[in-house]
């Protein structure tokens, strides 16, 4: 579970820095991204089965 939540936080940090190009390479608004990314890491994605 922590490894987890380690692993979400650096994710959230990645994503955070991705700019406006990258972004939309994946599919994700700047404010998507921008909530997601100040979302805490033990907030996992409804869709995580943990």
């Amino acid at each position: 579970m922590i490894e987890a939540m380690i692993a979400l936080y650096r994710q959230r940090v990645a994503l955070a820095k991705l700019d406006a190009r990258m972004l939309d390479d994946i599919g994700v608004s700047a404010s998507e991204a921008r909530v997601e990314s100040r979302r805490a890491p033990w907030d996992p994605p409804s869709y995580w089965h943990l």
